[in-house]
């Protein structure tokens, strides 16, 4: 809101820059901060010896990165088709979501509700956090490759989706 009310807004839409072009180095500074905050997770676990310890870097690294993808990914799905003033709002919710439906308050093993427990199923980050478990469990490749074709899959489908419709229609 800040960059249309003194202007740069203005100023950047006047250069040579396309609609993709300016969405594109979103998602890159969004790709950046998750990856970066994905590390300092990973690193103070490691440190504190209360996971990772003995585990592949490599596993590691390849979840980190495919994690930041998602993530990346589904902000700008947010972003091209709500703008970004209700994307913050969205991912609360969707963050919220995951809390109340990926079993942080009530634990899984305790509903019977069935419609309960197939949305916690369907929560954001399972993916990601079924990798880092199969990660740590298994410490293989092998382990973690179907969460990474997976969260490869929906990234790359949700940028396809998002590219599409800024090329339609997209408010810089």
């Amino acid at each position: 809101h800040m960059d249309k009310s003194n202007g740069s807004n203005k100023r950047l839409v006047s250069t040579p820059m396309t609609k993709c072009d300016f969405f594109n180095l979103d998602l890159l500074l969004f790709f950046l901060v998750s990856f970066i905050y994905g590390a300092i997770y990973i690193i103070t676990f490691s440190i504190t010896g209360l996971a990772f310890n003995g585990v592949s870097r490599l596993n590691i690294i390849s979840i980190l990165l495919c994690q930041s993808l998602l993530i990346t990914s589904v902000a700008g799905i947010i972003i091209a088709f709500f703008g970004k003033n209700a994307a913050s709002t969205i991912v609360i919710i969707l963050m919220y979501t995951h809390i109340l439906f990926g079993g942080g308050f009530i634990p899984l093993k305790e509903v019977n509700n069935n419609v309960f427990t197939s949305i916690s199923k369907f929560s954001p980050g399972n993916v990601i956090s079924d990798a880092y478990t199969n990660c740590i469990l298994f410490n293989s490749f092998s382990g973690i490759s179907r969460y990474l074709i997976i969260m490869l899959l929906i990234s790359i489908t949700a940028y396809f989706i998002s590219i599409l419709k800024v090329k339609i229609r997209w408010e810089v």
